[in-house]
């Protein structure tokens, strides 16, 4: 037999599980009877809702009835003059019962439905419409979100809003996550986090992204080796990754010797990847402004490198005219060299402006406090043959007497050459 109101009807079977509204016009009361009975109307009476199966939820289902009958306590529904009480206007979530019947005025505004199930890696965005205490026995305030977590079954509630769901992020090895706090908020680990802070998640695995954090983008590492080291400036104050203290604005490298690889913190920006100068044997360099062992550069020094030898140059530092070549002397060659500043030169005192001749045959590398001002070619001078020079201070001409065989002549760096070799007679 359908449901549905019919007044004709004298008797109904109504079977196990099944249920029937009727009205008692004497009294305008419409009550609730179960199934199983046969039951015999009477002529006062009217059956408003024919018999009509029971709502039936299994451990993995739910239901939202609209205007719920009213309970105590102790769970027992409120009547009046024999008519269950409705909370007219509300709605109530139902979880895995015994079958039960809808009392008048009751409604299905949403019928039997799965239950969310969630993996270990998801979760549901929640908000209170609200304010309630959780069953956790956390106070929640309208406005409020957090994550439902998996694994486990998300069993809904009125005074709950689900916004979304979520999947957890993975953080592979050399990766992080660059995570940014949207309210104030306390994170799942104690810290206090404040709107706009940003943090990276660093630790291998899955990572849920809280309900007041997002995720602006995934960060990998800088694979560090003896070819590459990464420049580094501090975008504000603070201790890096090897308990170091930075200051805003310090920049520093970042070595092989220190770490395979890198993830800049949030408070550390890349500069370059930097590489390293590589001088053999045959070169030499000349490093401006060098970094101390504290890291602090000394402005206006220099310092002289040698090879066979790879290095890195320290924020700040820059070569001098680049990578330069040993000078290989003959024994035709020499070099006018020029103190820059007073030295000791082997065992001999140099003076600051004081020129002198190196002659070869040998390796030549200029130390820091000599200028080279120019190289000589040995002049060589037949029997003969002579040549005219003039001392450049006292302005005065000297003749020098040829040297006798063929010899090569090597000028001081205070003469200066007049002429090119000539003809001397024999007794000059």
């Amino acid at each position: 037999m359908s449901s549905g109101e019919n007044s004709d009807v004298m008797v109904v079977s109504v079977p196990p599980y099944n249920y029937i509204h009727v009205l008692d016009r004497n009294t305008n009361i419409t009550r609730l009877v179960n199934g199983p009975i046969t039951f015999i109307r009477k002529d006062h009476e009217t059956i408003t809702q024919m018999p009509a199966k029971m709502i039936s939820i299994t451990p993995s289902e739910y239901c939202v009835i609209s205007n719920p009958v009213k309970r105590d306590e102790e769970g027992d529904i409120i009547t009046e003059h024999g008519q269950a009480i409705l909370d007219f206007g509300e709605v109530e979530y139902r979880f895995a019962q015994p079958p039960f019947p809808l009392y008048p005025g009751e409604t299905v505004a949403t019928p039997v439905t799965k239950l969310d199930v969630l993996s270990a890696l998801e979760a549901l965005l929640l908000t209170a419409t609200v304010g309630f205490t959780d069953s956790d026995g956390a106070e929640r305030v309208a406005g409020d979100k957090w994550l439902f977590e998996g694994p486990g079954a998300y069993k809904p509630r009125k005074e709950v809003k689900v916004l979304r769901r979520c999947d957890a992020l993975t953080v592979e090895p050399n990766t992080a996550l660059l995570i940014k706090a949207t309210t104030n908020f306390t994170d799942k680990y104690g810290r206090k986090r404040f709107a706009g802070e940003k943090w990276l998640i660093k630790e291998p695995g899955a990572y849920m992204v809280g309900a007041y954090e997002e995720c602006e983008n995934v960060i990998r590492a800088y694979n560090l080796d003896e070819k590459h080291a990464l420049h580094v400036r501090a975008i504000k104050s603070h201790t890096d990754d090897f308990g170091r203290k930075r200051k805003h604005g310090e920049e520093w490298l970042i070595t092989s010797a220190e770490t395979e690889s890198h993830i800049p913190s949030v408070n550390e920006e890349v500069i370059r990847v930097a590489e390293p100068v590589v001088l053999t044997s045959r070169n030499y360099c000349v490093v401006c402004d060098p970094v101390d062992e504290n890291g602090v550069p000394r402005i206006g020094r220099k310092v002289l490198v040698r090879g066979e030898k790879s290095f890195f140059l320290q924020p700040g530092e820059s070569l001098l005219n680049g990578i330069q070549d040993v000078y290989i002397l003959s024994e035709e060659d020499g070099l006018v060299l020029k103190a820059l500043e007073d030295f000791i030169d082997g065992d001999k005192q140099r003076l600051a402006g004081e020129e002198w001749m190196l002659v070869g045959p040998q390796e030549y590398v200029p130390p820091i406090e000599v200028e080279i001002v120019k190289s000589q070619k040995a002049i060589p001078l037949g029997d003969n043959e002579g040549i005219y020079v003039r001392d450049r201070f006292p302005n005065s001409r000297l003749n020098f007497k040829p040297l006798r065989g063929n010899q090569l002549v090597q000028f001081n760096p205070t003469i200066h050459l007049e002429s090119t070799p000539c003809y001397v007679p024999t007794g000059s």
